[in-house]
């Protein structure tokens, strides 16, 4: 199939890539992608000729992934149009969640979107239709092949593998210095969705294992790491220029982050 790359200039100025591209732009940056029209357009192209497609009723997912668990998507209409660009961190965390709505990020895609409902859930026992779960908290995330489960009847109870990529990140040695430095007085296992429509959410956790990787698609390195927050276990990734202090294992994380989620 020809793939129409000639109008990707006027699809970065779009209005949802601008609307989207605070959080897409520190997403890229935090995988250890670069944001330029001339990188993404190599990226891009990189991920049609050599990437895993992925089809479904509304289009194609072209995936291109790296061993450091970087990856990047490319999603494009049956007429071979690239409707937009995604990323994820493909980890091995997991979170049962209580998927309970869909949330279109796109009005003018229909490839892109995600799911709402409730984190560290179980199937409520009161039989209530209106409360078929119970969980942590309620929160909102993206998913880089949304519209491959538009099929699956909700509400539906599934494990979520989140990753979350750092606008800002503060690391701890240890839950005393967390204590003792954080700039906001919150629980060192907490979660705090700010802007659910955005999937833009806050938390803090305890880093499980933590270390630099090698993105092979860029050539760029990021940070990672396996945090443990209150309702759920998440992968991070984060540009090392955003990260203040240093990542152990054992020590605390906070901050502000980007949420993305892959049904397993």
């Amino acid at each position: 199939m020809e793939f129409d790359l000639s109008d990707l200039k006027n699809l970065l100025k779009s209005r949802s890539v601008r609307r989207q591209s605070n959080h897409r732009e520190y997403a890229l940056l935090a995988l250890g992608f670069s944001y330029s029209e001339n990188k993404l357009k190599q990226y891009i192209s990189r991920a049609l000729c050599e990437g895993d497609a992925l089809a479904c009723r509304q289009g194609v997912y072209y995936r291109l992934s790296d061993a450091s668990g970087a990856q990047f998507w490319v999603r494009t209409r049956h007429l071979g149009q690239v409707s937009g660009v995604d990323v994820f961190f493909e980890g091995e965390t997991s979170t049962p969640f209580g998927l309970e709505d869909i949330r279109m990020d796109d009005d003018y895609d229909p490839l892109d979107g995600g799911f709402y409902g409730w984190s560290q859930a179980v199937a409520d026992s009161s039989g209530d239709p209106e409360t078929p779960f119970t969980g942590d908290f309620p929160t909102a995330f993206g998913v880089p092949d949304f519209a491959r489960h538009l099929d699956l009847p909700l509400p539906a109870l599934r494990v979520v593998q989140y990753a979350a990529f750092a606008k800002g990140i503060s690391a701890y040695v240890d839950e005393s210095d967390f204590s003792l430095r954080a700039p906001w007085k919150i629980a060192s296992r907490s979660f705090f969705p700010v802007d659910e429509l955005n999937s833009w959410v806050t938390f803090a956790g305890e880093v499980l294992d933590c270390g630099m990787r090698s993105n092979g698609i860029s050539g760029q390195e990021f940070a990672w790491a396996k945090v443990q927050a209150y309702g759920a276990t998440l992968d991070v990734a984060a540009n090392p220029r955003t990260v203040r202090g240093t990542l152990v294992p054992g020590g605390y994380v906070m901050g502000h982050f980007w949420l993305r989620g892959r049904l397993l």
